[in-house]
């Protein structure tokens, strides 16, 4: 190791690179020094050739009932298998999965309790640089159906026998966290919104902004900047989602006309556009005392006018947001949240079925039909 302004250098004993760390805990003086870090360039350990198939794993994952697969001599209901242009994912579930899950519940960090396989769909061999823009899309694709910044790591590369290389960087994965999201304990229908989402990111003009709004989506799920930095957070995919899919997609407006309307006017133009529902649910009883006591006609209204006092406090707005409490910005941000992933499996042309926030018992396995079919 060579020590330098408090980064470190590690040798790869097998190919001989070197590869930049940052040491967070060393023990010296001992039998046995013991040091703790994190990369902070790749790492690919042997040379990169060609192989047939890449092997990864995907930690604090969500349990799902798939297609059957067999470990040991028992089947067990734990594939699902996702395609896209060349390229094939196939996603097994751990029979010891659901005891992974419950030491997450109680102790947190990461577990792996899925394991994958890459392979191009005619077998031909690749190699790692082919298959990135199918790892980063599939990355983001089961971050967007966590509802966490959660993907493949460790790639393998596997020959017809045995692994040709090995890849360490550091990945872009968050701790264990109770979220919700869309994605069902049925996976089967999933293979639709995964090539939904593969058309647009190979879309130029969404590649870049898809990212940005599973960005978006994801920090406000996890609570980022409390339940009001959510609500702006969410408010703000939905602005870009408006945006992209009534002005640059379907043009139905021109920019200068978009512009110029409300922020909740361009949301109603394009959740009613995929027939999304824009009233207040009653199971949200204070967000929909909140829209009558005001007047506001919908969905979209209230988020705007709750966004706005939280961003622009004005005398006036700071009177409004005294009158909202606590229970009422949380269910105003979840409405928020439910129309941001409503509104991205829409346009991935998903028309299955989703773990719908408006229902209290979604969490045991209460889902819906997605509202345009």
């Amino acid at each position: 190791m060579e020590f330098d302004t408090g980064t470190v250098q590690i040798q790869a004993p097998r190919n001989g690179a070197w590869v930049n760390g940052f040491v967070t805990r060393s023990t010296f003086g001992t039998k046995r020094p013991h040091v703790e870090g994190v990369f902070t360039d790749c790492v690919r350990v042997r040379p990169d050739r060609p192989v047939r198939s890449v092997l990864f794993h995907v930690p604090n994952f969500h349990s799902y009932v798939g297609d059957s697969v067999r470990f040991d001599l028992a089947l067990h209901k734990g594939r699902l298998a996702l395609s896209a242009g060349e390229w094939i994912a196939t996603l097994d579930q751990s029979p010891t999965h659901d005891a992974v899950r419950k030491a997450l519940k109680v102790h947190g960090g990461f577990g792996i309790g899925h394991a994958g396989l890459i392979t191009r769909v005619d077998g031909a061999p690749f190699r790692i640089a082919q298959m990135s823009g199918f790892w980063s899309m599939l990355f983001f694709f089961l971050t967007f159906a966590r509802g966490n910044w959660c993907g493949p790591i460790m790639p393998v590369g596997m020959g017809s026998r045995r692994p040709v290389w090995t890849e360490w960087c550091m990945w872009r994965i968050e701790s264990w966290k109770e979220v919700r999201s869309w994605f069902p304990l049925l996976a089967g229908q999933i293979q639709q919104a995964f090539a939904g989402f593969h058309v647009l990111w190979s879309d130029p003009r969404w590649n870049e902004p898809l990212r940005d709004l599973v960005n978006w989506y994801v920090e406000a799920n996890l609570n980022a900047g409390a339940v009001e930095g959510s609500l702006v957070l969410a408010h703000t995919g939905l602005e870009l989602l408006s945006w992209m899919y009534m002005v640059e997609q379907k043009q139905t407006y021109d920019p200068k006309v978009c512009k110029k309307m409300h922020a909740d006017e361009r949301s109603r133009a394009a959740l009613s556009t995929v027939r999304i529902p824009l009233n207040v649910p009653a199971s949200f009883p204070d967000a929909n005392a909140l829209a009558v006591s005001e007047g506001l006609q919908d969905g979209p209204e209230l988020i705007n006018r709750l966004r706005n006092s939280i961003v622009h406090p004005t005398p006036t707005k700071r009177v409004f947001l005294a009158k909202v409490s606590s229970s009422c910005r949380v269910q105003v941000t979840q409405l928020a949240l439910h129309y941001l992933e409503l509104g991205i499996l829409a346009i991935c042309g998903y028309e299955g079925e989703y773990m719908s926030r408006l229902i209290p018992d979604a969490w045991v396995g209460g889902t819906s039909k997605v509202p345009w079919v």
